[in-house]
């Protein structure tokens, strides 16, 4: 049986303390977790108290730009650390692989590889160089440095042939979230790189945050649920055949899998996210 993780970020709306989200994730039988943590001791006794993994993380700086717990992260087993994200036209893609290449070549010495997580807006096209956004960035980026986490779920509501684009780039797509696709959208719809990078950003450079007391954001967003809960429906009703998707993800180089979701069907979303987990896993049985 391939081994599952978890996102914390599937627990985000429910307050729970990390603990309880890495015992309720081992309960539901996850084998471990993408943590948003920042990997201090205490956190390193919260894996090994329910004995979960972790191969990828965000990595937090201390006051001079360095890693923090760098030791700690490579005791649970950090191999990839989440850099740019969120690009839509060549100039944008540019300055991410720029990015990332730099993320990769500070994380290298420590066994680190910089990845990139993608929405829809990465799947735009690039004008200049007459492709997707998402391949721009894959030229130009050191595969020893650098490589993907492909969420499967928002590529396949831009309406890309996962399958297509994980054969061409073989080895670079390393991580695999696992988002259902009910359905499928232009890539624009829900380009949430461009909407991050249009909020004003605060003086002392932190990431822009909504105001949620602004009617404009509040509209945006009541939009944004809505389409995401039509287009993140159950698992099972994926418009695209998602077992092929995760067999040439595995046989193209894939040795993570992160089910994650944004839209929810139901109001308790540990249910749906324990249906997930089931689906998923009747698919690896079924490739067994």
């Amino acid at each position: 049986m391939r081994k599952i993780y978890n996102t914390l970020y599937n627990f985000m709306a429910t307050g729970l303390p990390f603990e309880e989200q890495a015992r309720i994730s081992k309960e539901m039988g996850f084998a471990g977790l993408e943590a948003f943590v920042g990997f201090s001791d205490e956190d390193l006794e919260v894996f090994k108290k329910y004995d979960l993994e972790a191969m990828e993380a965000r990595v937090q700086y201390d006051d001079n730009g360095d890693f923090k717990n760098i030791e700690n992260m490579q005791k649970i087993g950090i191999k990839y650390i989440s850099g740019a994200e969120g690009y839509w036209d060549h100039e944008t893609a540019m300055k991410a692989a720029e990015q990332l290449n730099a993320l990769g070549k500070k994380g290298q010495p420590y066994g680190f590889k910089a990845d990139s997580h993608n929405h829809t807006g990465e799947f735009c096209f690039d004008e200049v160089e007459g492709c997707y956004c998402w391949e721009t960035v894959a030229k130009n980026t050191d595969p020893d440095l650098v490589c993907f986490k492909m969420d499967i779920g928002w590529s396949t509501i831009a309406g890309v042939d996962s399958n297509y684009l994980i054969k061409k780039y073989p080895g670079r797509v390393e991580l695999v979230h696992i988002k259902p696709a009910t359905k499928i959208l232009n890539p624009d719809t829900m380009n949430n790189g461009k909407q991050q990078a249009e909020r004003p950003r605060p003086a002392n450079g932190e990431r822009p945050r909504f105001d949620m007391n602004d009617p404009a954001v509040k509209a945006m967003l009541a939009e944004m649920n809505k389409r995401m809960a039509v287009a993140q429906g159950p698992m099972e009703n994926f418009v695209r055949d998602l077992k092929e998707i995760l067999d040439t993800a595995e046989k193209f180089g894939a040795k993570s899998f992160i089910i994650e979701r944004d839209g929810y069907y139901k109001e308790d979303r540990l249910e749906v996210i324990r249906e997930d987990l089931a689906y998923v896993k009747k698919i690896w049985a079924d490739l067994a």
